[in-house]
C-alpha cells in the first residue's frame, strides 16, 4: 500500500485513504458544511420532503420508472427526488440516486 504525505500544507502525517490526513478531512468538510447553502435554500423544504413521503410506497413497489434515464427503479435501490436541472423549484419525479447526483457535474 502507497503511503502519501497528507496535501494540507505543513502536515507531515502519512496517509493511505485520501489526499488529506483524518483530521484534516474533517476540518475541510466542517468549512464545507459552513458555506454551503441550507437545505431549504437548496430546494429541500416542507413540501419537497412531503411528496417524497408521498412517493415512498409507490417507489417501494419497484414499480416506478426513473424521470431522469427511464429504468425502473427497484424497491430496494436509494431514490431521491430529482428537481428540474434549471429551476429547482419544479420537482420532476423519482430517479435513481445515480441519475440525480450525477447532473452537478453535467452543468
Amino acid at each position: 500500500m502507497t503511503m502519501k504525505v497528507c496535501a494540507e500544507p505543513g502536515c507531515p502525517t502519512l496517509t493511505t485513504t485520501a489526499t488529506r490526513c483524518p483530521d484534516h478531512a474533517r476540518a475541510r468538510m466542517r468549512a464545507y458544511d459552513q458555506t454551503r447553502p441550507s437545505r431549504q435554500a437548496r430546494g429541500y423544504d416542507a413540501a419537497h420532503e412531503a411528496k417524497r413521503k408521498q412517493l415512498a410506497p409507490i417507489v417501494a413497489t419497484g414499480c416506478v420508472k426513473c424521470w431522469r434515464c427511464g429504468r425502473y427503479i427497484a424497491a430496494t435501490e436509494p431514490w431521491d427526488l430529482g428537481h428540474d436541472d434549471r429551476d429547482r423549484s419544479i420537482t420532476r419525479g423519482p430517479e435513481h440516486r445515480g441519475c440525480n447526483r450525477a447532473t452537478s457535474g453535467r452543468r
